[in-house]
């Protein structure tokens, strides 16, 4: 499709600035729920946004079809749309062009493969779980791919194009038999690839699930802490990531407004937004803006050093933009958010770690993590599941311990970080080890 045409045409109509943002997307998901499969599901979308402006005043279309012939209906009702607004007299410019690194491989046979291979890698699944550990079950989970090609034009001479795609796995187990019905234990694995190593996902669910047969009684004090990178990736994106967005620190709702260059955090933390990894999920070498991404501290042996932005708050700020400004295909509209976070690793192993913890907690879990207030960075959380440690041992589950505080304080308390990381959604993470970590227990 001819995307510079309808830019033409827009301009031919009046408008001073233009974009066209196209999206295709497909997928093919398989779910388990209760040990049982519970079907399979396959779907493509498309997306199709256009925005415009007169001067500063901004309109915005979007549809569910990206043809020629919406498109030229999405021009036209952005130029009708601009004339009716009242402008925005913070809003600078689109993104100017971009020069963007070599594309991120995926194996383009992820195309054609069909739904019954991913009901069959949960039946290795299944029968792996069931080897490994005879009184777990498979209670929630889910296998599949995705794929995606993205193309943003715009009036400056912007033309970033995309294309993306992977498979996964994941599994909630939970355990029967011990002494108590065990918390449900996740395992996730992400590939480039036909196959999303199935074995990656359930060896992390099978070895974290072994500590929950047992029972232990935690208590009410101030211990050592490990957390887990799936936990900490919850709590940072509600407290942390909130605070470095460009948008929160123009409207003075990050408490790290202010503060680039200044200690946040413990000298033991670097956490690097790497937008280019091949193994990682939000993997990409460009924005939905048409921005290239880039390598980029974010916090430097504890030392605020960079903020996000997209290009609108960007110039709002007048600063350049980052490469974070992604959208939300469903309404057109532009945020911003990181890529992949990763937190740099130490050099001794979660095991050896765990090994030199007198009385501790290990956390593999957190729920309510969306509740925390992200202008100050408070939160408070059920750790589930927490296991007790003792004597450098993991002892068992812990149930109804809770985990509150404030980010900030928790991370100026890190003592270590292993050296194994997890891949998340946004955060690649070791284990991190805190110290003197306020514990509340209804065990």
């Amino acid at each position: 499709m001819n995307l510079e045409k309808y830019v033409r045409l827009g301009e031919r109509l009046g408008l001073s600035e233009v974009e066209i943002a196209v999206k295709s997307q497909g997928e093919v998901s398989v779910e388990v729920e209760m040990g049982r499969l519970k079907g399979a599901s396959s779907g493509r979308l498309e997306h199709l946004v256009v925005r415009g402006l007169i001067g500063k005043r901004l309109g915005v279309y979007h549809s569910d079809r990206a043809t020629e012939e919406e498109l030229e209906k999405a021009v036209k009702m952005v130029v009708k749309i601009a004339r009716s607004n009242q402008p925005d007299e913070k809003w600078t410019s689109l993104p100017e062009p971009q020069s963007y690194g070599p594309p991120i491989r995926w194996e383009r046979g992820l195309l054609e493969e069909p739904a019954e291979s991913y009901v069959k890698y949960m039946g290795e699944a299944f029968k792996l779980v069931s080897e490994r550990d005879p009184r777990a079950l498979i209670a929630f989970g889910g296998s599949g791919k995705s794929y995606q090609f993205i193309r943003v034009v715009n009036s400056h001479g912007v033309d970033y194009q995309e294309d993306d795609g992977g498979s996964y796995i994941f599994l909630g187990l939970i355990g029967m038999g011990g002494e108590a019905p065990t918390p449900m234990i996740m395992g996730f694995s992400f590939s480039r690839t036909v196959d999303p190593n199935v074995e990656k996902a359930v060896k992390e669910a099978v070895s974290k699930l072994s500590h929950a047969y047992r029972v232990r009684r935690g208590r009410t004090e101030v211990a050592s802490v490990i957390i887990d990178p799936r936990p900490l990736e919850e709590l940072l994106r509600f407290t942390l990531v909130q605070a470095i967005l460009g948008e929160n620190v123009v409207r003075s709702k990050s408490p790290l407004a202010g503060k680039l260059g200044e200690k946040v955090a413990s000298e033991v933390l670097t956490v690097v937004e790497e937008p280019h990894l091949p193994e990682a999920m939000a993997s990409r070498r460009g924005d939905d803006e048409g921005v290239a991404t880039r390598r980029k501290p974010i916090v430097e042996r504890g030392v605020l050093r960079t903020f996000l932005w997209d290009s609108y708050w960007a110039g709002v700020r007048g600063v350049e933009p980052t490469g974070n400004g992604f959208r939300n295909w469903d309404a057109g509209s532009v945020s911003t958010r990181p890529t992949n976070l990763v937190v740099k690793p130490g050099k001794r192993s979660l095991e050896d770690i765990i090994g030199e913890v007198k009385r501790g907690y290990y956390i593999v879990g957190v729920q309510g993590a969306h509740s925390s207030n992200p202008d100050t960075g408070d939160f408070s959380v059920a750790a589930n599941p927490a296991y007790l440690i003792e004597d450098g041992e993991i002892k068992g589950f812990a149930p109804g311990v809770m985990l509150g505080g404030n980010i900030y304080r928790l991370l100026a308390n890190i003592d270590e970080v292993a050296r194994e990381p997890l891949y998340g959604w946004n955060l690649v993470s070791p284990a991190i080890l805190f110290r003197d970590v306020p514990i509340a227990s209804k065990g």
